[in-house]
């Protein structure tokens, strides 16, 4: 078994199936404890089932990650259960196939409920934690169409993963140390969104949706997952 992640805990929205299934099994592989949470309570279970069976350590949560409550009870169970919260990945996202004129208020407000609020729920939610550790990886998983713009339709989905790339943007004014404080503490912030180079002529490759590596000391000097990725730190105290 990889050990590079050994001792971490990490949590993962939307883990019961694709990109967020298989992060945490790339997780659990790399030796992290592995909180699986979704709304698909069957396939989330069966996963932390699969990853224990397999001699990693993982269970659990069901998370709706629009609750703001379920958010706090969230992070809290896991403190209570392991100890500590390393990584989170908010990868959890829905989306329509509505365009500008055709999407209802509905749907919008649903769409960027889970996937911009959502975001920032978790953030806020993890932050705290890893402050008091003194480090800390939150990866939010955007997409191409976030940076683009993308083809028309699926207005509410390409803007709240627009916003995604901006929120994690934002992240860094929030963190930056004072001049001279000597802080070392620090809570990395990236966002995902990789395709081949820029654009070129009048097609593009089309997006990818490579699995982060996380490295080892801040948990991930070997992923640089895209140009929006900085270190969020604390002035110390």
């Amino acid at each position: 078994m990889n050990s590079t992640l050994a001792g971490k805990v990490a949590l993962v929205t939307g883990g019961a199936r694709g990109i967020g299934a298989a992060t945490c099994r790339e997780l659990a592989a790399l030796g992290a404890e592995v909180v699986v949470t979704d709304v698909l309570d069957d396939e989330g279970t069966a996963l932390a089932d699969e990853l224990r069976q397999s001699g990693h350590k993982a269970f659990y949560r069901h998370l709706d990650v629009a609750d703001e409550d379920a958010w706090s009870e969230t992070v809290a169970e896991v403190i209570a259960r392991s100890g500590r919260l390393d990584i989170l990945v908010n990868n959890a996202r829905i989306g329509t196939f509505e365009d500008v004129e055709a999407e209802t208020v509905a749907g919008y407000q649903k769409v960027i409920g889970i996937n911009q609020v959502g975001v920032w729920l978790g953030m806020r939610a993890a932050i705290p934690q890893m402050r008091a550790q003194g480090s800390g990886s939150i990866i939010n998983v955007s997409s191409i169409f976030g940076a683009v713009g993308g083809f028309g339709g699926s207005v509410a989905y390409h803007a709240s993963k627009g916003a995604v790339r901006l929120m994690t943007k934002n992240g860094r004014p929030f963190g930056t140390p004072k001049r001279g404080s000597g802080s070392t503490r620090s809570i990395q912030v990236s966002s995902t969104r990789r395709w081949s180079r820029r654009p070129r002529g009048p097609r593009w490759k089309g997006p990818s949706w490579p699995i982060p590596r996380w490295g080892a000391g801040a948990d991930r000097k070997r992923s640089q997952p895209s140009s929006d990725s900085w270190p969020v730190t604390e002035p110390a105290t």
